[in-house]
């Protein structure tokens, strides 16, 4: 199936330090998460902070599994980029990766501090900007790529 703009694409096959700790700390098979925003480029919060990146052809990766709205809504090209490019360069967050750790070891939330993302935060965020909040009622510091995978409002494609 082609990717459309709005896809969530959940990456399972990330060899680093970091993509083994997020999938063991999260027990999930995902370890990072973006979202399809056309021509070849997905928003991501990476090391270095939130990027747009280019991927040859998302359509042919087997390193991800993408999903998208069950209710079939189109997400427009313009209105995404828009709202992508107001947390591009923004830095990313070691810390709310400890945070989430702390809070499944624990049930101890923290209050948000910064204005660092990490990459679920952000997808969620830039969602809840386009009016489909999918993660009411939920601070979005502690979403992570396997709240995607989980979600009642999503499909795997």
């Amino acid at each position: 199936m082609k990717t459309k703009i709005g896809d969530i694409i959940l990456y399972k096959d990330g060899k680093s330090w970091t993509s083994r700790t997020i999938r063991k700390l999260t027990n999930s098979k995902y370890n990072h998460a973006g979202i399809y925003v056309g021509n070849g480029y997905i928003l991501e919060a990476l090391i270095k902070g939130v990027r747009l990146t280019n991927v040859t052809n998302p359509d042919t990766y087997k390193g991800i599994d993408r999903y998208r709205l069950k209710s079939g809504q189109t997400i427009l090209k313009s209105k995404i980029m828009k709202i992508a490019t107001k947390y591009l360069d923004r830095p990313y967050s070691k810390w709310d990766i400890v945070k989430i750790w702390l809070y499944l070891k624990t049930g101890i939330m923290f209050k948000r501090q910064t204005k660092h993302l990490i990459c679920s935060e952000t997808v969620a965020l830039v969602y809840r900007d386009l009016g489909l909040d999918l993660f009411p009622k939920v601070n979005l510091d502690y979403v992570t790529p396997e709240s995607f995978a989980i979600s009642n409002k999503l499909k795997k494609v």
